[in-house]
């Protein structure tokens, strides 16, 4: 014991110093290496967890109206779904034969909980449920996608989309697919825990010099996204693929804050990792990767199209889904046809 505490100094002058100093460096060790480390040895942790995950795929009526606050509050409400050991996947499809379709894949415990969700939130959506999650599609490139600057700078607010849409674009550019092309959109959402965004929301108001955007963001219920868009052409991936990275344009905020396509030098073995985490619906593995939304910046991604459908090949209803009358709730003489 004696020999240890020579360590801190023969006084109490350099006690107290190099006690100091020992916190500081342990403090910083915590931060740089071993959280982050730690955070590694539970994502791979969570690659050998055996899933059972089921798909539940969304149909929107032919001419959904709902505001930007109302999905922004869906996303507030579904974010207990959000598990850092068992993420939800919301997924927008397309290729030629089933059109575009809207999906959530998820735990199999958790998918009535969110189709209770998605149905207070538009009634006339109707479900359709699969037990086992498609893989995608061999040799389909995958690419992450990524915020250029800090979390706490938000993308372009979406407050009326019946002047700009941006689904609008998104969904457009997966039209005129050929017969064996395949795309599909996935956001791997987890709930965001930590003081950094508290300590930036106190700087902001503090300084008062950085846009009040900025401040209603990180005033918002904030989410670890992995964003990926995957393409599968015998012919034209690249078209694909750089025909959704310009549908992102109407999300990016010029000179504040942009999403764009993640870039590696080992771009094989990247698209190989990228594959994996898409078909098991699984975040990254480095906890420095995913980026950081918020309810209305999903909002703003993950929605049905504002008024009429026009989008090619968008699968929807042409019928309204009503609830059956309470008197038919638990009377066993009575059968729905």
């Amino acid at each position: 014991m004696d020999r240890f505490l020579q360590l801190f100094g023969d006084n109490p002058a350099e006690y107290v110093v190099n006690s100091l100093l020992m916190a500081f460096i342990a403090y910083w060790a915590w931060r740089l290496i071993l959280s982050p480390l730690l955070a590694i040895i539970r994502n791979l942790w969570m690659l050998r967890a055996i899933r059972t995950i089921g798909v539940l795929e969304i149909t929107p009526p032919k001419q959904p109206h709902t505001q930007p606050l109302n999905t922004k509050n869906l996303f507030a409400v579904l974010q207990m779904n959000f598990k850092s050991k068992s993420p939800v996947s919301f997924e927008i499809v397309g290729d030629k034969k089933n059109g575009i379709r809207y999906r959530a894949v998820a735990d199999k415990d958790d998918l009535p909980s969110i189709q209770k969700h998605f149905a207070s939130y538009m009634p006339e959506l109707k479900f359709k449920y699969f037990d086992t999650a498609p893989p995608l599609r061999p040799g389909a490139v995958t690419m992450g996608l990524k915020q250029t600057r800090s979390f706490a700078y938000p993308l372009k607010p979406q407050e009326d989309l019946t002047e700009t849409d941006p689904i609008a674009f998104i969904a457009g550019s997966m039209t005129q697919l050929k017969d064996d092309e395949e795309v599909a959109l996935q956001l791997i959402l987890r709930q965001y825990s930590s003081r950094k965004a508290s300590r930036i929301y106190n700087q902001i108001l503090k300084r008062g010099h950085a846009k009040v955007d900025g401040i209603l963001k990180l005033s918002q219920p904030l989410f670890l996204t992995d964003m990926r868009f995957s393409a599968y052409s015998s012919e034209r991936t690249a078209t694909l693929l750089n025909d959704f990275a310009a549908s992102l344009e109407t999300l990016n905020s010029p000179g504040f804050q942009n999403i764009q396509y993640s870039r590696h030098p080992l771009a094989a073995q990247s698209n190989k990792y990228s594959a994996m985490l898409f078909s098991h619906r699984l975040g990254s593995v480095l906890p420095c990767t995913p980026s950081v939304l918020s309810a209305g910046e999903l909002a703003s991604i993950f929605h049905f199209p504002q008024g009429l459908i026009r989008t090619e090949g968008m699968v929807r209803t042409h019928s309204r889904v009503l609830p059956a009358p309470i008197s038919l709730h638990g009377n066993p003489n009575l059968t729905l046809l």
